[in-house]
């Protein structure tokens, strides 16, 4: 069955009657994260404001409307503090693997390269 292009969909039903959807809107989460309009940009964001942010199949995020509610009359509990952490390498442990093998690089499992010109 095909639906008829006249046919409004369950989110714009919803507005009509006043009734909220349980998640933000794609117009609502442009206008919370304004200027920003990538979504990777956006969920950064939205997850240093503390909010619960997943992320939909089309990479946009998505907020529940009872989470959004309760981060802006202050009742939510901040992100704990492994989520909000830089991205990047792990230095620590990078140097841990070249003091425990002892090889200039790599895994040490190389043999030594013969000198040029020795036969």
């Amino acid at each position: 069955m095909q639906s008829r292009p006249d046919t409004p969909t369950p989110a714009a039903r919803a507005q009509e009657v006043g009734a909220a959807t349980p998640f933000l809107s794609d117009a609502e989460m442009l206008h919370i994260c304004k200027p920003l309009t990538q979504p990777a940009a956006m969920i950064r964001y939205l997850k240093r404001e503390g909010f619960n942010v997943k992320r939909r199949p089309d990479g946009w995020p998505l907020i529940s409307r009872a989470n959004y509610d309760a981060v802006m009359m202050g009742q939510a509990q901040p992100a704990a503090a492994g989520d909000t952490a830089q991205a990047g390498p792990n230095v620590q442990a990078l140097l841990d693997r070249f003091r425990t093998t002892g090889a200039p690089y790599g895994n040490g499992t190389k043999e030594k390269k013969q000198p040029a010109g020795a036969t």
